[in-house]
């Protein structure tokens, strides 16, 4: 759009329009489909015009050929359209199955270290969020339907013994398909730390505490 080159900008709109208008009954998504969406627009891009066309593309599926109840009557196009002519408008463009959502109990452990500083774990460097710190548990994709299941986390993971106490604060969160319930247990530590954990101030601004903990920590106001 911003150097003329003679590049698709192709978004969901586009993947609608072009899918409708050539009768595309593949999953969009597909790395076949988009190939074959991209040498559908590049075949209709006029030279030196292709930001005016990727603006009107985007543009005609975001007003006219919209997901529901698709304007036909007013598109420039409609003409060789083969969804209208079919009338494949209601299923197409075909879009990929979503996946199931997965609920998800993650119990995370309040440690308290001393007055200010709370236990942490820091999340490896080769997975998600690598750095950050995190309150300790299973992990948030790691169901724990009981806190006796905390408990065995707590020592799996940490190596830590520990009597888990109450429920302090729960809190939603959400990543891709899984749809978590954070709940924050107040836990005592049998021993001293191992070395693999860390303790810190949850009201440290310069601190990176993932979203997860903050979450929590937020609702007994420690954050």
């Amino acid at each position: 759009i911003a150097f003329g080159e003679t590049i698709p900008a192709v978004d969901g709109n586009v993947e609608r329009v072009a899918s409708r208008h050539a009768g595309i009954r593949e999953d969009v998504k597909r790395s076949p489909t988009r190939r074959r969406i991209r040498a559908w627009a590049i075949e209709r891009i006029a030279p030196g015009r292709a930001g005016d066309f990727n603006q009107a593309l985007m543009e005609l599926g975001a007003t006219i050929c919209t997901p529901r109840q698709p304007a036909c009557k007013a598109c420039p196009i409609a003409a060789d359209c083969l969804a209208l002519a079919e009338r494949l408008t209601h299923v197409l463009p075909v879009l990929p199955a979503k996946r199931p959502t997965v609920p998800v109990t993650a119990r995370m452990a309040l440690v308290h270290h001393d007055d200010t500083r709370v236990v942490a774990m820091r999340l490896p460097a080769d997975g998600p969020n690598a750095g950050q710190l995190e309150l300790p548990g299973a992990g948030v994709l790691v169901d724990c339907p009981t806190p006796g299941d905390l408990e065995a986390a707590l020592l799996e993971t940490t190596g830590l013994r520990t009597d888990v106490g109450p429920e302090l604060a729960t809190a939603r969160h959400s990543i891709t398909h899984h749809r978590i319930t954070l709940v924050l247990h107040e836990v005592r530590a049998r021993r001293r730390l191992p070395k693999a954990l860390v303790v810190a101030d949850p009201a440290d601004p310069d601190l990176p505490w993932s979203t997860a903990s903050r979450k929590v920590l937020r609702k007994i106001g420690r954050c």
